[in-house]
């Protein structure tokens, strides 16, 4: 009784291994010949990219610039053939998956392309949102700069992070995650920031404020070197930060004013430009 048990096991496990050893030498056979076919386009896609001149074309669009952004170094003859080639392994593994039955890998990789669009799509946000981030923080600072305003590196850092955040958003609506929750987190820190802000300018600050107020315009009339006379002491200007007047006295010493007193109704300041005609 035990030997027609033991016999019968094993002539079904010869059964299974003989029906499953055709697929599984079908399975490395197309295996073999996919990697093979993949490696070779791959070849073709490289040799194509030096002759198109591909680096010099993706520099001068731009592109690698972009790309860069991402952590890719390689140049574009590089990336581009090796993204092509996991592609075709990709595509090439869906076939070999649904020729040998494979069903769910097959499901997975076909669920994996139909995804990839919004992958794509969320990489080309992130990269156009990036190199508009860095253009609008230059052009702020470059034009508060002008405006001689101290803040300048600093807005154009804050220019850059909101321009990055709505990309961010972006990015992941692309991908078809909920942002919901973010947007409403967003504007309820939005709000209770300018909050603060108001508050802190109209009350605690309101003094700090009058006073920068009246450097920036300050800076617009005097330079370094003029003569200037604030109460009874007369000197010469050396600098106006943002909150003060530094201004240098025949004693020797140096007087520092806050510069609200350039907004006093009584004698305020009165100043004697030097001479700029060698400006310029």
């Amino acid at each position: 009784m035990l030997t027609e048990h033991l016999l019968t096991a094993w002539n079904d496990l010869v059964a299974t291994v003989t029906g499953v050893l055709p697929r599984i030498v079908m399975g490395i056979t197309v295996a073999i010949v996919l990697v093979l076919t993949a490696k070779f386009i791959r070849r073709m896609t490289a040799m194509a990219c030096r002759r198109a001149q591909v680096d010099k074309l993706s520099d001068a669009l731009g592109l690698a610039a972009l790309v860069g952004r991402l952590g890719v170094r390689q140049p574009a003859s590089e990336w581009i053939p090796a993204v092509v080639y996991a592609g075709t392994l990709l595509l090439f593994a869906q076939t070999g998956a649904t020729m040998l039955g494979l069903a769910p890998i097959a499901d997975s990789i076909r669920a994996f392309f139909s995804y990839l669009p919004n992958v794509i799509a969320a990489i080309g946000v992130l990269l156009a949102g990036s190199a508009a981030a860095d253009f609008a923080g230059n052009a702020v600072r470059r034009a508060a700069e002008d405006s001689g305003i101290d803040l300048a590196p600093t807005l154009g850092s804050v220019s850059s992070a909101l321009i990055l955040f709505v990309t961010g958003i972006m990015a992941l609506s692309q991908l078809r995650i909920d942002t919901e929750m973010i947007r409403i987190v967003t504007i309820c820190a939005l709000g209770g920031i300018a909050l603060a802000f108001g508050l802190s300018l109209g009350l605690g600050s309101r003094e700090v404020t009058r006073n920068m107020i009246a450097g920036f315009y300050a800076r617009k009339v005097l330079r370094p070197g003029d003569t200037v006379t604030v109460g009874e002491r007369t000197g010469t200007l050396v600098m106006i930060t943002p909150t003060q007047t530094v201004i240098a006295l025949p004693t020797r010493e140096e007087l520092a004013v806050s510069n609200g007193v350039y907004l006093e109704s009584g004698p305020g300041v009165a100043f004697t430009t030097a001479d700029r005609s060698r400006e310029g």
